[in-house]
């Protein structure tokens, strides 16, 4: 499941991603502390969850702390390769539409219940009912039939053929029937969605808002005990400020952005390191299908008056590379690499937009049938180089007579409900969208993923008041790359993906970014994955 993230200032997993292949590197503190012990590990984040209910939140970082608490059936190794969580095997039929997941016994929820196929169950269950506010119905909607013949046995019927069912399906987090079934619960506000508990290592003792979340053992854990035994997830402003905090050893472990990665190099933090990775996620602006960005030559005229090559050079110092569409080179079965794009030129956007109608209104605003070119410009207020990324377009896009309204809040607050993306206004927004580890990318583009209000599942909000004009096609694509299983017909069908978003830009895309993640020292056991939540292996953790 993708999970919506912060833009370039991300938290922990965001530059903690490694691509499958690619190596990893660290920059060790050259007068390390002595050994910690295991009793805490203070860890900085710039943004804080909506909720902790992972099937109701679109931010990553919601997934992140979630990751520690709830199991999935199954989940992906930093090689892509499944092993097993809940789900102890698996097997499927000849013809690819039955699913037979075997379940772990013995393993009990965190107040001691036992864990069963009813679990699963429930948990598919709640991703339909109407009423509850599910993120994303992706690969469980592919699910003709449920059953479970006994209390460690799930069977999926399949409607047809789905290429990624199982890296949809499999790392789902699976919540706990007897809690959520109880009367007067409601499953999108409930008190437990703040302080949850599950099968994982980890339970939350204390949120308090906008300071911190506490994460403490699991009592039950099917795993024995984590080594470490408190995790503090603390809150703070920005990225300028983790970074202060992680020299002073206010913080153990924090992300750090690539304007300061440089500087760490040559100046290492006294008892840490720095782990460098690539980052499975792309970063783009968010161009909403309203008023006249619902033209792709206006869209296309925005794309060639962002200065990419100057941004990723001046303000990320040259760590990155430039995105032309949403598939990572390091899918390079699927990555196509010849795609149009559109190199930096005001002139050749000015004339874009002067040929479709365009002409200077009071103020220097351009103007077509009396509307002018107004667009409101949101950005997260944790994301430092956000902060300085968004003037500059605001400049350059004011001088060809583009009006930028810029507005500055926290991921929780964008994309809520009655936030910009569900506003008639034009608008966009500045983030990151996390790939997971198969190449479908139906939850952004396709016409199925279009929310039906605000509220309800699916992902591709973009095209919430007014389909895409290149809607057909990308229906067409997304649909033929996951219908079979067949390597060669899945690139052909996303390289034309590819192609297509690049040519008609329905988002500006900016930057794949390497991430920086200080960890002390003598922190051992973590293994960067692109294909998991951020705790996902943090049984394995120790200080020593």
């Amino acid at each position: 499941m993708r999970r919506r993230g912060k833009a370039l200032g991300a938290t922990l997993l965001s530059t903690f991603l490694v691509l499958s292949g690619s190596g990893v590197s660290g920059w060790a503190g050259s007068h390390a502390h002595a050994a910690a012990s295991n009793s805490s590990l203070l860890i900085g984040s710039t943004e804080e969850p909506d909720t902790l209910n992972p099937l109701i939140s679109g931010l990553q970082v919601s997934g992140d702390v979630a990751s520690a608490v709830f199991d999935t059936l199954i989940n992906y190794d930093t090689h892509n390769t499944v092993y097993p969580v809940l789900a102890t095997s698996y097997t499927t039929s000849a013809d690819g539409r039955t699913w037979t997941f075997h379940l772990r016994h013995g393993v009990k929820w965190a107040d001691g219940q036992p864990f069963t196929s009813a679990d699963v169950a429930f948990t598919y269950s709640s991703i339909f009912k109407k009423t509850n506010k599910i993120i994303s119905t992706i690969g469980w909607d592919q699910i003709d039939k449920l059953t479970t013949p006994d209390d460690f046995t799930v069977v999926m019927h399949l409607k047809g053929i789905f290429a990624p069912f199982l890296s949809d399906v499999g790392p789902t987090d699976i919540l706990p029937k007897h809690i959520f079934n109880q009367p007067g619960v409601d499953f999108n506000k409930a008190a437990f969605d703040r302080k949850p508990f599950g099968t994982g290592p980890y339970m939350v003792s204390e949120w308090k808002t906008g300071d911190h979340i506490t994460l403490v053992p699991n009592p039950y854990s099917w795993r024995g005990q984590p080594h470490i035994k408190k995790i503090i997830f603390k809150i703070v402003p920005n990225n300028n400020t983790e970074y202060v905090q992680l020299r002073t050893g206010d913080l153990d472990t924090g992300s750090v952005n690539a304007a300061v990665a440089d500087e760490i190099a040559s100046s290492p933090i006294q008892g840490k390191r720095v782990i460098v990775s690539d980052a499975n996620a792309w970063y783009h602006i968010d161009l909403k299908q309203w008023g006249f960005l619902r033209e792709t030559v206006v869209r296309q005229a925005l794309d060639y008056a962002t200065p990419k090559q100057a941004l990723l050079k001046g303000i990320l110092k040259g760590h990155g590379q430039i995105a032309y569409a949403d598939l990572d080179p390091a899918f390079k079965q699927f990555y196509n690499p010849n795609l149009p794009t559109h190199p930096y030129s005001l002139a050749k956007a000015a004339s874009m937009l002067a040929a479709d109608g365009f002409t200077k209104g009071p103020g220097g605003v351009l103007q077509k049938n009396g509307q002018p070119f107004a667009i409101d410009f949101w950005i997260g207020s944790s994301d430092d180089n956000a902060q300085k990324i968004a003037p500059i377009l605001k400049e350059l896009w004011g001088s060809i007579g583009i009006k930028v309204t810029l507005h500055s809040q926290s991921f929780t607050t964008i994309f809520a409900p009655n936030g910009p993306t569900y506003t008639k206004n034009m608008t966009g927004i500045f983030y990151a969208w996390f790939n997971g580890n198969d190449p479908d990318d139906t939850t952004y583009w396709a016409s199925s993923q279009i929310p039906a209000t605000p509220t309800s599942a699916g992902n591709n909000s973009l095209a919430y008041f007014y389909k895409f004009s290149f809607q057909k096609q990308i229906d067409a694509l997304t649909a033929a790359g996951t219908a079979t299983v067949d390597t060669a017909k899945r690139r052909a069908a996303y390289f034309q993906i590819q192609d297509l978003l690049a040519t008609q830009a329905p988002v500006i895309f900016l930057f794949w970014l390497p991430g920086y993640t200080v960890v002390p020292a003598n922190l051992h056991g973590i293994a960067p994955n692109p294909f998991a939540h951020e705790f996902y292996n943090v049984a394995d953790w120790n200080l020593t």
